[in-house]
């Protein structure tokens, strides 16, 4: 799905698909990543010892990572919209649906 993506912004693009993600990565060092002080404590509720080796894993975030969705269920043959299915889930938590004023006229 990635490479998909990448295939499609270089082919309207004056970038490859290589600089296309160094650009991103350049972008979200810059937008997205940051530090931030932590305070490390044991299941008691006990601060870590310095020096302690911890891992971070992070579990959830509030950023809407989406896409559009407009044609769900539309891929030839079927095992691709089970693979898109799949790759959507796995990479974003929201998706924009297509809604648009004129199509509510009665």
């Amino acid at each position: 799905m990635l490479l998909l993506l990448l295939i499609a912004l270089a082919s309207h693009s004056r970038l490859g698909a290589t600089d296309i993600v160094r650009e991103a990565d350049v972008h979200v060092q810059k937008y997205r990543a940051g530090e931030v002080p932590l305070r490390a404590i044991d299941p008691s509720g006990r601060s870590v010892q310095a020096g302690r080796h911890v891992r971070v894993e992070q579990t959830r975030h509030k950023f809407l990572f989406g896409s559009n969705i407009f044609k769900p269920s539309s891929c030839r043959p079927p095992a691709h919209n089970a693979a898109y299915e799949k790759h959507f889930a796995d990479l974003l938590n929201y998706a924009s649906l297509p809604f648009y004023w004129w199509d509510t006229r009665a």
